[in-house]
């Protein structure tokens, strides 16, 4: 009798224990998590952790949309009204030009670079030959690839094509042959001054 009463027991703490354990999960701290953040304190946690200013604030459901001005940039940031936590952050544009649309997935960055092998692609269809060389370059807020292609004829190019669009801006050729023909011009004219020279 003393064995199977104290297994009853323990079977009846171990109940009690895990009854309270589920009631604290599901009652116990709701208040804390179910306080949605008002405006201004959302406002305060962003201009406080990022040192912005925020121009523009909107609630939908359980997340605030935020825009937010700091150094003349211009950030989007999507903000879960429950816990603080920021979503998304992402840099719309500045102030001096008209902000970049936000996407609808701001994960998926719209600013995403092509390969070099894309980018190899579009200049071959642009200009026919091999591809010697491909490099980055960046101006003001332009990035661009340039493709140094030569041709069968040993003609050389440079396809210049946006980093993010694959827009071919430009298709410069660097004519080689033009310039060896003015060497050899010039090499023909100096030998016949030097035979009128002697002469």
């Amino acid at each position: 009798m003393n064995n199977k009463t104290g297994i009853w027991i323990l079977l009846a703490s171990l109940f009690i224990v895990v009854l309270l354990f589920i009631s604290w999960q599901k009652f116990g701290n709701t208040n804390v998590s179910a306080e949605i953040l008002t405006r201004g304190e959302a406002q305060k946690l962003v201009q406080d952790r990022y040192q912005g200013t925020v121009t523009q604030i909107k609630r939908t459901d359980e997340q605030y949309d935020i825009e937010l001005e700091k150094e003349d940039n211009l950030y989007h940031i999507s903000l879960d009204a429950l816990s603080g936590k920021v979503l998304v952050f992402s840099k719309k544009g500045t102030k001096s030009q008209s902000p970049v649309p936000s996407t609808t997935t701001p994960r998926n960055n719209s600013s995403k670079k092509l390969t070099e092998e894309e980018v190899k692609e579009i200049a071959k269809k642009q200009v026919d030959g091999a591809v010697a060389h491909v490099w980055l370059e960046t101006k003001g807020e332009q990035t661009y690839y340039l493709v140094q292609i030569k041709t069968k004829d040993d003609r050389e190019a440079i396809v210049q094509i946006h980093a993010i669009t694959g827009n071919v801006m430009s298709v410069t050729w660097d004519d080689h042959s033009s310039d060896d023909d003015h060497k050899k011009d010039d090499s023909k004219n100096r030998s016949k001054d030097k035979k009128m020279m002697t002469n």
